[in-house]
């Protein structure tokens, strides 16, 4: 049996694995790290209140003898302060990797994301994981997340008996998602940009953790794609939720978001930097997930917006 390590076992995705891990045989505990204490327990948590910046993070995995580590800390709601966010995201990553080198873990499932891929003007219909990891420089969350993409590139090639599961999921929705892009779709007026109606793409959280552990299981390393069934036009988000869609040309879209954004107006959350990501198409294939890990998602971009929207009202 396996003692599974998760870094930001406090965030979304971090509870959902945590949930089911509780009931996968192959699991003998979960040594919890974050800075936030988690809202729920399970009788196979051991929970470290730790940074994992902290240079002695490693002394937890010699501790609890873990030998899978599952890498989801990172600064995915948009902060203020860029250099925190690279410290967090990018040196966080760095020492947590190498710390697991140090102490004896062997194998690593680290999440990464289609964002690195960057959202340009002159992407192919489908990036692959062999498509460059352009990331889109004036965005530091895409920035880093194609910065991390190197630490561990550089990390294989120097520890090749490590198993490394590298998971590039699309944005991730269903009905426990909270965070600034649902919060983004779910107001009453969604502001788009003008002339701009890019295919979207999501993936359930469902489907989401269902390829986490098919990777468990596969234990193959490799990067892959984690992506759900088809696509939407981004601008048929609004209506599914009974929300009103609100166009402005490019350099007011702009303008306007950069300055509540440095105003620090709490309804807006993303830098004005984000405008590339609902201009510009940066669809991934699933391909290589589904014909190497056998991952076949059960729920399409719309079925997963559907769900979010018809669930948050239920919860209401």
């Amino acid at each position: 049996m396996s003692n599974f390590a998760i870094t930001g076992i406090s965030g979304y995705i971090g509870q959902l694995l945590l949930k089911r891990l509780e009931k996968y045989d192959d699991c003998a505990k979960v040594v919890g790290i974050d800075i936030k204490y988690p809202n729920s327990a399970s009788p196979k948590l051991k929970f470290y209140h730790s940074d994992i910046r902290d240079k002695n993070i490693g002394h937890i995995f010699e501790r609890e003898k873990v030998d899978t580590l599952v890498h989801l800390a990172f600064a995915f709601q948009p902060i203020h302060d860029i250099k925190k966010a690279y410290d967090i995201d990018v040196n966080g990553a760095a020492n947590v990797l190498k710390n697991a080198a140090k102490y004896g873990v062997k194998r690593i499932l680290i999440f990464s994301s289609t964002t690195a891929y960057g959202a340009h003007k002159d992407n192919p219909e489908f990036l692959t994981e062999e498509s460059p990891l352009r990331g889109n420089k004036d965005f530091y969350y895409i920035h880093d997340k194609a910065e991390v993409e190197k630490v561990s590139e550089k990390f294989i090639n120097e520890f090749k008996n490590i198993i490394f599961m590298n998971i590039r999921p699309c944005i991730i929705f269903g009905p426990n998602v909270n965070n600034h892009v649902s919060r983004y779709i779910d107001r009453p007026l969604v502001p788009f940009v003008l002339g701009y109606n890019p295919d979207f793409q999501l993936v359930h959280e469902t489907d989401l953790i269902d390829a986490c552990m098919i990777a468990f299981e596969k234990n193959i390393s490799g990067s892959f794609n984690i992506v759900g069934k088809d696509t939407v036009k981004i601008k048929s988000i609004p209506a599914l939720g009974g929300r009103k869609l609100l166009e402005a040309p490019f350099p007011l879209f702009y303008f306007m978001n950069e300055l509540a954004w440095q105003l620090r107006i709490p309804l807006v959350e993303m830098p004005a930097s984000m405008s590339s990501l609902v201009m510009y198409r940066w669809i991934a294939s699933g391909e290589k997930a589904r014909k190497i890990l056998g991952f076949v998602p059960k729920y399409s971009t719309k079925e997963a917006i559907l769900d979010f929207y018809q669930k948050r009202v239920i919860k209401q």
